[in-house]
């Protein structure tokens, strides 16, 4: 018996071509100029792809949909939660790491910590929960304290029961946050939120800031990104006031956190700006801390 393969005569030609061309150019003078050549190829390209995406997300924000508002592939919020979690379980998982998680982890742990020590704090609602590595560590390290983790995808729910059932005082749960506030107790609670509104209009975080005013929520505890705006090119300034959110990239807004925060009834006691390892020079995440007032 013979069975021999069968390729198309063009495919040859251009596998042939790439072949010689990684011959030739490997090891020459000319290498990391070619090198550099592509990178800005594909850096003019992702150009393109970014000016695409801000278009298409801009016509859903005029027109009010909120399908943009999110993950638009249907597995995209399970692709983060592992990215996360492969990210912190890597050996290599460091101050020097490259990217924003660990200096960021250990700033919410920092922050976390200093509020649920005072021992008055009954139950942390994360929402938008993603991966819950931060809620694993604090729910383990109080364990008086009840941690809810809130997701619109059953994919992260199941997954993360997988990593952290075996905690008792950690529930991961699915569904529409504003009938959970309504539904269960959360006097006196803490709501923490962390690259999550970023991705959610205006509108909707007014509703749930409001919305956790009403349930009885004492502390609201935020950690979300920021930088240059692709829509006005400027620095964004954080207060106290109703400053509009602007476009900042890939489908992403800068809210003015504060004065949201404010206007549902919270009292801002704290906010300051940090810097990550992050691969873009000017991505800083702001850090704030309101309380019922």
């Amino acid at each position: 018996m013979k069975i021999e393969q069968q390729f198309d005569s063009t495919f040859v030609k251009k596998f042939k071509r790439h072949q010689k061309i990684g011959k030739i150019l490997y090891g020459s003078k000319f290498q990391g100029l070619f090198a550099r050549i592509a990178t800005v190829a594909r850096s003019i390209e992702n150009d393109i792809k970014r000016r695409e995406s801000s278009l298409k997300f801009e016509e859903t924000r005029r027109s009010g949909a909120t399908s943009e508002h999110r993950y638009t592939d249907p597995y995209g919020d399970l692709k983060a939660a592992l990215n996360y979690a492969i990210e912190v379980h890597s050996p290599h998982f460091s101050i020097s790491s490259l990217g924003e998680s660990y200096k960021l982890y250990q700033e919410q742990l920092d922050s976390m910590r200093a509020i649920l020590k005072k021992g008055d704090v009954k139950c942390v609602f994360n929402f938008g929960i993603c991966y819950a590595h931060i809620d694993a560590l604090l729910a383990q390290e109080f364990p008086n304290v009840k941690f809810i983790g809130i997701d619109l995808s059953e994919h992260n729910k199941a997954f993360n029961d997988c990593e952290f059932g075996h905690i008792s005082n950690l529930e991961i749960i699915t569904g529409d946050v504003f009938s959970t506030f309504e539904e269960l107790n959360f006097e006196g609670a803490l709501l923490f939120h962390s690259r999550t509104l970023v991705l959610l209009p205006t509108d909707f975080i007014k509703k749930l800031y409001a919305a956790a005013n009403k349930a009885g929520f004492r502390w609201v505890v935020g950690f979300e990104q920021h930088g240059l705006s692709e829509e006005t090119v400027t620095p964004y300034t954080f207060d106290l006031s109703d400053r509009p959110s602007v476009y900042w990239r890939d489908r992403m807004y800068i809210h003015n956190y504060l004065g949201l925060v404010e206007e549902a009834g919270f009292k801002v006691l704290s906010a300051d700006n940090f810097s990550t390892n992050h691969t873009s020079s000017d991505y800083k995440i702001l850090r704030f801390v309101g309380s019922a007032s």
